[in-house]
């Protein structure tokens, strides 16, 4: 890193007038001890401890270190998925991995994310209708803390409404088949419902 800002310095010298570069690096060291001394805190806690600890931590340092799987990597999805649905998580990681760039995230991390309560109602509803968004995700979803629970029931009951009333349009749809093949058919998808 100190070689990178070096090269930035001798580029953009005009973005970097108020800030040398060994302030920076003095800056980027103390953010390091700050986390070596609060990862060696969550090391040192037995299982229940560090869940706990992750569920409550506001350090985001740490929680990304627990998700990228630099510290605690025993149990991995235990501790990932609780340093996944700490509200403290960086916002920038949140909106980029569940609604920016959902594609270069896998499937579990977004689940876990899509239950963060830090997700305001207006994301959540994002992430509910976006039709691309896997089934899992969008169901999760419906159980973050954060949504109104009259948009989340006002979902279902419709869903409700259209699986019973399509049921009884395919079986009058049969009725009017062209073969006995069709009719069959029909019947068979109105069973499935």
């Amino acid at each position: 890193s100190q070689e990178y800002l070096g090269k930035v310095y001798e580029f953009m010298p005009g973005l970097m007038k108020e800030t040398s570069v060994d302030e920076l690096n003095m800056e980027i060291e103390k953010s390091r001890d700050v986390n070596r001394e609060e990862v060696s805190k969550l090391e040192s806690m037995n299982e229940e401890e560090s869940i706990e600890y992750l569920k409550t931590t506001d350090n985001e340092g740490v929680l990304m270190s627990v998700i990228e799987g630099e510290i605690k990597k025993e149990n991995g999805w235990k501790y990932i998925s609780t340093a996944l649905q700490n509200p403290n998580i960086s916002k920038k990681f949140l909106r980029e991995s569940l609604l920016d760039y959902p594609q270069e995230v896998n499937v579990e991390t977004r689940k876990w994310l899509s239950m963060n309560p830090s997700l305001t109602h207006e994301e959540i509803i994002s992430v509910v209708e976006d039709e691309e968004e896997d089934m899992d995700i969008r169901a999760l979803a419906l159980k973050n803390p954060s949504l109104n629970k009259e948009y989340a029931s006002n979902i279902i009951s419709k869903q409700i409404m259209r699986s019973g009333t399509s049921i009884g349009a395919n079986i009058n749809e049969a009725n009017y088949g062209q073969s006995k093949a069709d009719f069959v058919s029909k019947l068979h998808i109105a069973l499935k419902e």
